[in-house]
């Protein structure tokens, strides 16, 4: 093979490779075609393996031919916009990413509705069939929809701002809560474990008599430990005992016994089934 047909070999080879399926409308909600490029490859392996996938940054870099920069700028731009989420396991450290659906869902409908409202045009002007106008059944479906997006998106703000309070008012420091709960993004049933348990085993040593009390380091640790290895803060053996004991609490505190009266009415009543029974 000569030279030159050396080099066309190489050039179609080059043509052959799998092609990036790159989603327009994830660069307009990003604001950036290099975190759009990005958002469409990250789409493509969540619903390829349908769970949180590995990928460390060099092997994403290479899939999508972006450099060091390019690829640090798109990352930080689908964090901010909470888009996907990013832990870090393993040894060595490996990023898995999660895709956050709703908030995508969101951010497309957002972007929808405000072009629609301001009259944008499709920038392409050749348009081989006019669009059809939906149907009140297609409109409903597309406002429910939107609705359901916009619900999830105030419950998880509310859900952060529950955490922050929570975090904050057992001394943590704003700017550690704060990288937890937007950051990391950790769930809000997890900082109230960490919490719980830690008041169950203060409670667990003040009756032991010994020295340990709650205190901010405790849960950043717990947290932190369960981000590592990837889990849930769920309820300790002291905190599940605990909540029993408090519950037995309440259920003493909400009975009342009967009054004299209302006993003679009880009896009169079992007299009174007898007596049709008999």
């Amino acid at each position: 093979m000569s030279s030159q047909e050396n080099k066309v070999n190489q050039v179609l080879k080059a043509f052959a490779q799998r092609p990036i399926a790159y989603q327009r409308i994830y660069a307009q909600i990003s604001g950036s075609v290099t975190a759009g490029l990005l958002l469409s490859q990250i789409v493509y392996w969540w619903y390829a393996v349908e769970r949180e996938f590995d990928k460390t940054d060099s092997e994403l870099r290479e899939e999508l031919a972006m450099g060091y920069q390019e690829f640090k700028n798109a990352k930080s731009k689908l964090k901010k916009l909470n888009l996907i989420t990013i832990t870090i396991k393993g040894v060595p450290c490996r990023s898995f990413y999660k895709l956050q659906e709703s908030a995508l869902l969101a951010q497309i409908s957002s972007w929808c509705e405000t072009h629609q409202l301001d009259g944008a045009k499709h920038t392409n002007k050749v348009v081989r069939n006019t669009p059809t106008i939906p149907d009140n059944t297609q409109r409903l479906h597309q406002r429910k929809i939107s609705q359901s997006s916009k619900a999830d998106l105030s419950s998880k703000q509310t859900d952060q701002k529950t955490g922050m309070s929570l975090l904050l008012s057992r001394g943590v420091d704003e700017k550690v809560a704060r990288s937890i709960v937007f950051d990391q993004h950790t769930p809000l049933s997890s900082i109230e474990e960490a919490i719980k348990n830690g008041l169950a085993k203060e409670a667990h040593a003040r009756k032991t008599e010994g020295k340990f009390r709650l205190g901010p380091g405790y849960i950043v640790k717990s947290l932190n430990q369960a981000r590592f290895e990837g889990k849930t803060i769920g309820p300790t053996k002291q905190s599940k005992e605990l909540s029993r004991q408090l519950k037995n609490k309440r259920e003493a505190k909400s009975y009342k016994p009967l009054s004299q009266e209302e006993y003679k009415q009880r009896v009169q009543q079992q007299k009174a089934k007898l007596q049709l029974t008999g």
